[in-house]
């Protein structure tokens, strides 16, 4: 059975009590026995998906667009464990219930003894715009989220329709200087000015050599001790390098942050050997460095500071 009257509550009633859930494009829900469906605006949810004060009225995700990422919680409020399936279109999870999901989907009690309990909750489902799907900052972006809840005699289906909108993300200016520290350590210090996420938190930083101008090829991977430090107006800001590569090195940030056209400062330390890289003060050195926020990002090509 369908509902498309937004706002609209279906109600099933039978031998495993009664379900609501607020729907918001539509919502399908059925038993294994026979159930009777009627709509009541004015009933409260048993399967609760709430955020920004949501749990006092309203429905999950209506009104404006909103900055990415944004998030909700699944309760379940029914009085049966339950199986919950969670999917996107147009968009990708980044993260549930504290940990990380780069997918789109999100699975939480599959097998019997591991449903979501009544009262119990899937916390800070956190969705992002898809990184590799490209867009204009300031374009809005419309998908779908899907939730399927099943238990030993309920199932219950529903869609809500989100819209983000992509954030002009702003660099000013990336200064990028090479120095040696002595016994052949060496740094790489770049240096953003006026950077602005406009609203969205700063996530990652993924940094590409692929282009930098060397007389031998440098080689992340092989240097020893390597690690990142990341300064947002001179507040340093924990970071750990997730992934590298021979000429690539990605930086997550553990608490992402926005940037108001603030300053950014990362050190690359113990990086090896820096293989004599060309280039003039202020001229293109070919390393790339790309800001990620919210799954929209900006690259930026670092231009040499040199004594």
């Amino acid at each position: 059975m369908k509902r498309t009257r937004r706002a609209a509550l279906a109600m099933i009633t039978g031998s495993s009590g009664v379900l609501a859930i607020e729907t918001m494009g539509f919502s399908t829900a059925e038993l294994e026995r026979d159930a009777q469906v009627r709509t009541a605006g004015d009933a409260n949810a048993y399967l609760g998906l709430t955020a920004d004060g949501v749990e006092e009225g309203g429905v999950l995700f209506e009104g404006d667009p909103r900055r990415p990422p944004t998030a909700f919680d699944v309760i379940n409020q029914l009085t049966e464990p339950i199986a919950v399936t969670l999917t996107v279109e147009h968009f990708r999870f980044r993260s549930a219930d504290g940990d990380p999901v780069s997918d789109d989907r999100v699975i939480r009690r599959e097998s019997a003894n591991e449903r979501l309990g009544p009262g119990e909750r899937i916390a800070d489902v956190t969705v992002g715009l898809d990184p590799e799907r490209d867009g204009a900052g300031g374009e809005t972006v419309t998908g779908t989220i899907g939730i399927e809840a099943t238990g030993d005699e309920t199932t219950v289906e529903a869609e809500r329709e989100l819209a983000l909108e992509r954030p002009e993300i702003a660099v000013d200016s990336a200064r990028l200087e090479l120095t040696q520290t002595g016994g052949g350590v060496f740094e790489h210090v770049w240096s953003l000015s006026s950077v602005d996420t406009d609203g969205a938190p700063l996530e990652r930083l993924r940094f590409d050599y692929g282009r930098i101008e060397t007389t031998r090829a440098l080689d992340f991977t092989g240097a020893d001790g390597l690690s990142a430090s990341v300064a947002i107006d001179g507040s340093e800001h924990a970071a750990t390098i997730d992934r590298r590569t021979p000429e690539t090195l990605e930086i997550a940030l553990e608490s992402p942050v926005p940037i108001d056209h603030g300053t950014v400062e990362i050190v690359l330390r113990n990086t090896g050997p820096p293989a004599s890289p060309g280039g003039g003060n202020r001229s293109p050195s070919g390393a790339v460095l790309e800001l990620e926020c919210g799954g929209a990002s900006t690259r930026v090509e670092g231009v040499w500071r040199r004594p």
